[in-house]
């Protein structure tokens, strides 16, 4: 069969728009236009992610398939389907613009290859459309008292045919029941225990936890308000990707109240009691229960220890982990000896999946270790030089794998800089010749798009460079800091000290303990603020 009767079948469907055009139906309009037209399907790709994303897992693979020849056309059920804006388009820019005879085909409504461009601009405009006009029908139907889309409250349901917010009653008593259990010194594991075998099932999630439990009392909707649009995400650009590091209130956000649980503060509460009193007058106020859980369940933090250790808070287990220290108890007494235990294997079947696999120092007794440690410390303070090359060489190995293998950096730099002002200019040029229409727009994008991927690379490799400098520049700073603080911790009488000063002296110089697979410690030492890694002890 000749390559060009071969084509691909691309199918795209996203997270917000599953009910629009669904893949089954995309595929079958599409083997029919191949079959009426004389194609043969060789190969079908689908995607489930938004057409604005270039690194599609699908895409990339039709991609790789297409230089690789194993089809020499594309059929897709609309440019919509295909991508979405100047960025979802960019990589079959690339494509056309490296394969030129390869083909690309809409099995409903037109589509030309030439005027992506085009094509792009229009299916963004038609997103950002639809996404306004979706946004002002929910922000209008929150300001008539209506619950819109969204993760709804677990004891909260929508009215059917108001569409106005209304508890459900048996949900509602396990919650103020398991609110009271808190409130009363239950343990939050008792609680959710007890959420899970009682409750009746409803909500997004399948069951409870300590975070899904937290939440709901967290949850405004508790005291009778449930704004729409009440946050807005707080974003930063990593690696050119927009990442959501936390979020903010939205000062426009549309008032909703919904039936209330419990009162929002206890002098609420109270003036609730005085006026006359209602059913929420027996639960805690969502003042309190805040209190209570940044307090953990009222037991300031958690129990305190008694006898302290210098291992406590400070080892990483050989999974990358910090370890807990636990103290051993013998009839509810908390002894001197202890043991580390892997905070992720710990963990597991909860904030870790049951069966992952058991570090191989996930539990190791705590004065094994101490030796260890306390001998390489004692060995450091009368060695300090030998610390410090060690620490030079430890940091420098490791810089070395982020920076260009080049001696003369001075040199280095240099070059970059004329490397920089030479794609400066060919971006200048090839604006030029754009803009006098000798190329067309999709020439133009494509290499544009190299340009700009020369630029990211020299940019990179500069700031590498300027990275080496400063991190040369630290080490001598805080190789110093550490010289000094270890021949002062010479004159101290380090056989005599006691748990707690050694505690105190670990806070000053050790930033962490790393063990290894085999359970042998690392000391990360720290530096001022700079922290460095040190010799180990065999």
């Amino acid at each position: 069969m000749p390559l060009g009767r071969s084509l691909a079948l691309y199918t795209r469907l996203s997270d917000d728009d599953a009910d629009s055009v669904s893949h089954a139906h995309q595929e079958q309009v599409a083997r029919a236009w191949a079959a009426q037209h004389g194609y043969t399907i060789v190969a079908t790709y689908r995607d489930w992610r938004t057409g604005f994303d270039p690194n599609r897992l699908a895409l990339r693979k039709f991609i790789e398939d297409a230089h690789a020849g194993m089809h020499g056309g594309v059929v897709v059920y609309d440019h919509y389907r295909f991508h979405r804006g100047v960025t979802g388009a960019y990589p079959i820019v690339m494509l056309h613009n490296q394969l030129p005879g390869y083909a690309f085909h809409a099995a409903s409504g037109p589509y030309d290859i030439d005027h992506i461009g085009i094509w792009a601009g229009i299916s963004g405009l038609e997103a950002a459309t639809t996404r306004r006009r979706s946004t002002e029908q929910r922000r209008y139907r929150a300001s008539m008292g209506q619950l819109v889309s969204g993760k709804w409250p677990y004891w909260l349901e929508r009215d059917p045919l108001s569409r106005h917010p209304v508890v459900v009653p048996e949900r509602a008593a396990a919650l103020l029941e398991a609110i009271t259990k808190y409130a009363n010194g239950t343990r939050i594991g008792s609680v959710v225990a007890w959420l899970n075998n009682n409750a009746p099932p409803g909500g997004k999630a399948r069951c409870w936890s300590s975070q899904r439990f937290r939440k709901a009392l967290r949850n405004p909707a508790i005291w009778g308000r449930l704004d729409y649009a009440r946050r807005l995400p707080l974003t930063e650009r990593r690696n050119g990707e927009l990442v959501t590091v936390g979020y903010t209130a939205n000062p426009d956000a549309i008032r909703l109240s919904v039936p209330p649980l419990i009162h929002r503060t206890e002098l609420d509460r109270t003036e609730c009691r005085i006026g006359g009193g209602c059913e929420r007058d027996g639960y805690p106020g969502a003042d309190t229960l805040d209190r209570l859980i940044e307090s953990n369940g009222g037991r300031a933090a958690g129990r305190p220890y008694v006898f302290p250790h210098p291992l406590r808070r400070r080892v990483v287990c050989a999974c990358g982990w910090r370890m807990v220290y636990q103290p051993n108890r013998y009839r509810g007494r908390e002894l001197k000896t202890g043991l580390l235990v892997c905070a992720r294997t710990r963990a597991r079947g909860n904030s870790v999946v049951n069966d992952f696999p058991v570090c191989p120092t996930y539990r190791i007794a705590a004065g094994r270790v101490w030796e260890q440690v306390r001998e390489q410390f004692i060995l450091a303070v009368h060695d300090p030089d030998r610390v410090i090359r060690e620490v030079e060489a430890a940091v420098l190995a490791e810089s070395a794998g982020y920076t260009i293998d080049l001696a003369n950096e001075s040199a280095a730099l240099d070059a970059l800089n004329a490397s920089l002002c030479e794609i400066q200019a060919a971006e200048n040029r090839l604006y030029e010749r754009w803009d006098a229409k000798q190329i067309t727009r999709a020439i133009y994008d494509g290499q544009l798009a190299r340009l700009e991927t020369q630029r990211r690379e020299a940019e990179q490799r500069k700031r590498q460079v300027l990275d080496r400098q400063y991190i040369l520049e630290r080490l001598s700073r805080g190789a110093n800091v550490l010289r000094e603080a270890l021949k002062a911790a010479q004159d101290l009488p380090l056989e005599a000290f006691t748990p707690a000063e050694w505690t105190s002296l670990f806070d000053a110089l050790v930033a962490d303990v790393v063990l290894d697979a085999e359970g042998r410690s690392t000391l990360r030492w720290r530096q001022g603020s700079t922290e460095s890694v040190g010799p180990r002890v065999a």
